[in-house]
């Protein structure tokens, strides 16, 4: 899993960006970052191995310009600096993050041969590497590739046909449907975000003339607090603008999206506080996340992530859980990443 932030509206987007995804990278996230901003038809992009911290230190990514944009983490796989998000198209124009997973349900795409038929068509796969890694898909020379790249490309060829974004975005997740969020950015649209939302979290909150999403609403800077904070739909594809949402809703209906209700809720608070009662140690919300995704019914998609961070909302709400930042191992040597254990009070 990783974590998002996104912004659209008047202001300088980067530093926007940047002081939400601090808030947020340690639920799930920290070893790889990356961010990318639209500026009079530019596109700014930066990606490193490493945290937020690292990002700053090593790119100029503070100073991007731009009143629209969206910052990216990751945890830990293996892969070099192509690895990070985003990934950005052939002609510099689209740059594309996502979040989920692979293989979750019956109809997904089998990465490997999309790799190479993109290939066999003129397309180079920067992330590619020698060493395999585990869990992602590989070539016929056993090098391994992110997945998400083959995704951008793709959303590429797709936009070449002719798409606007938003369908663009619809047609990438029915040709080629994961259990992800993904969010996309172009050069012809200079103040919109294109989401495209399976069962994925991400939330949205609005100010005066302009837009915020993110993983989780505690990424949120408290000025949103007043203007309310709404959960993006589940199979759904979105055109974020800072005074629009267009929205294509139930773009797979043959996929059994488990809704997140009152009921479920109140079972996942009820398991995780179990969960933290009895651990011997505070927890990290990876754990925290799984435990409560157990309490979706079996046969459905669960919108675990999702759930976790909902349930972790109510308990710091309620004030029973405090939150406490540490750092571990990062992907190289020297770089350390953060991380956010829970609680109880």
């Amino acid at each position: 899993m990783c974590n998002i932030a996104g912004y659209t509206g008047f202001r300088q987007a980067a530093p926007l960006l940047i002081d939400m995804l601090k808030r947020e990278e340690g639920f799930w996230g920290g070893h790889y970052t990356g961010i990318a901003t639209i500026d009079q038809g530019n596109l700014y992009c930066a990606k490193v191995v490493g945290d937020v911290d690292t990002l700053l230190r090593q790119t100029d990514a503070m100073n991007f310009p731009g009143t629209v944009g969206f910052i990216h983490s990751r945890p830990a796989s293996g892969g070099d600096r192509e690895w990070a998000y985003p990934f950005v198209s052939e002609d510099h124009q689209l740059a594309f993050v996502e979040n989920g997973d692979i293989g979750q349900f019956e109809g997904s795409p089998n990465f490997a041969a999309l790799a190479m038929e993109l290939m066999a068509r003129g397309h180079r796969l920067n992330s590619a590497t020698k060493t395999p890694v585990t869990g992602y898909p590989q070539l016929e020379d056993g090098s391994s590739f992110h997945y998400s790249e083959v995704q951008c490309l793709l959303l590429e060829e797709i936009l070449q046909e002719g798409f606007s974004p938003l369908e663009a975005m619809e047609t990438l997740l029915c040709r080629y449907p994961c259990d992800d969020v993904c969010v996309a950015l172009h050069s012809r649209h200079p103040d919109r975000l294109f989401i495209g939302r399976v069962t994925q979290p991400m939330m949205l909150a609005r100010g005066v003339g302009e837009a915020f999403i993110a993983t989780t609403s505690l990424a949120f800077p408290p000025s949103c607090a007043p203007f309310g904070i709404d959960l993006l739909p589940a199979n759904a594809c979105m055109e974020l603008a800072p005074k629009t949402l267009l929205m294509r809703n139930g773009i797979r209906p043959d996929l059994p999206v488990a809704p997140v209700t009152p009921s479920l809720l109140q079972k996942a608070i009820h398991t995780a506080w179990t969960l933290l009662e009895t651990a011997s140690a505070p927890v990290p919300f990876s754990t925290f996340a799984k435990a409560c995704g157990t309490c979706f019914p079996k046969g459905s998609l669960p919108q675990m992530p999702l759930l976790g961070y909902l349930t972790l909302e109510a308990l710091l709400g309620d004030g029973k859980v405090r939150l406490l930042h540490e750092r571990k191992d990062g992907m190289e040597p020297g770089l350390t990443a953060p991380v956010t254990l829970i609680q109880p009070i």
